[in-house]
C-alpha cells in the first residue's frame, strides 16, 4: 500500500487518493491494528470533508446506499424515491 500520512482533506484529488485508500483497507483481510486505526481516521476525514463540500438536503431523503458525493453531484430532478 502506498505510504499515507493522514490530514485534513482541503482538495478532490487529497478526497479522491483518501476515498481509494478507505475502500482498500475496507477490503483488505487481515488488517493489523495500525490498519484498523488509519482506516477509521480516514473515513472521519472523508467524512468531515464531505459535510463541508458537498451539505446534504435534509427535506430531500438520501435512497438507501447512495453517498452524500453521488447524492449532490446528481440531478435530482431524476431520481426516484419510491
Amino acid at each position: 500500500m502506498d505510504i499515507y500520512t493522514p490530514k485534513v482533506i482541503e482538495t478532490e484529488e487529497e478526497y479522491d487518493r483518501a476515498l481509494a485508500i478507505a475502500e482498500r483497507l475496507t477490503f483488505c483481510k487481515n488488517r493489523t491494528p495500525e490498519d484498523q486505526a488509519l482506516h477509521k481516521l480516514i473515513v472521519t476525514l472523508i467524512e468531515a470533508y464531505e459535510a463541508l463540500n458537498y451539505p446534504i438536503d435534509e427535506s430531500v431523503p438520501v435512497p438507501p446506499g447512495l453517498s452524500a458525493y453521488q447524492h449532490c453531484k446528481s440531478d435530482r430532478a431524476t431520481l426516484s424515491y419510491n
